[in-house]
């Protein structure tokens, strides 16, 4: 499981109890105060998907490659107008669009948390040899492409009760 925690001096609490459980998971909260993986700032990391504890360390998404956008851009709206750019980032948006920064902000964001989900999967199934960032790098290249395949959008529009 990929856990975004927005109150940071829960974060380790949460991951503890994980551990405990054994439970495989990435609890993480960018040091922007979002509750995931931030493109515009450092990210907090406790890594429960080793052994049966946790390892603290911070990622930052720039030595992936992705660019840091303007907080601005990952500012939410109304559910209406954040809806519109979920849908939006997960399809195909012309250069033209007056969202295409956003669009392309929200995008990086989502892939690189969906890489994150996609490492801490993986964990469960075979013990970690690797640093998070080099899972995480090893596993953008496959949100990428679910995402820009149309993929993660059928799937929410089946999920979707809109």
């Amino acid at each position: 499981a990929l856990i975004g925690c927005a109150n940071e001096s829960f974060a380790p609490l949460m991951a503890g109890v994980l551990a405990e459980r054994g439970v495989k998971a990435i609890v993480v909260r960018g040091d922007d105060g979002l509750d995931e993986i931030s493109t515009s700032a450092p990210t907090s990391v406790w890594d429960v998907t080793g052994a049966a504890t946790f390892t603290r360390s911070v990622i930052d998404a720039a030595a992936l490659g992705i660019p840091r956008p303007d907080a601005q851009l990952l500012r939410g709206g109304d559910r209406a107008r954040n809806a519109q750019l979920l849908r939006k980032s997960l399809g195909h948006i012309e250069v033209q669009d007056a969202d295409f920064a956003r669009v392309q902000a929200i995008r990086d964001m989502v892939a690189v948390n969906a890489a994150a989900a996609l490492a801490a999967a993986d964990a469960v199934v075979s013990s970690p040899s690797s640093s998070l960032m080099d899972r995480i790098a090893t596993q953008l290249p496959r949100a990428r492409s679910v995402i820009e395949s149309g993929s993660a959008l059928q799937l929410l529009d089946r999920w979707s009760v809109l």
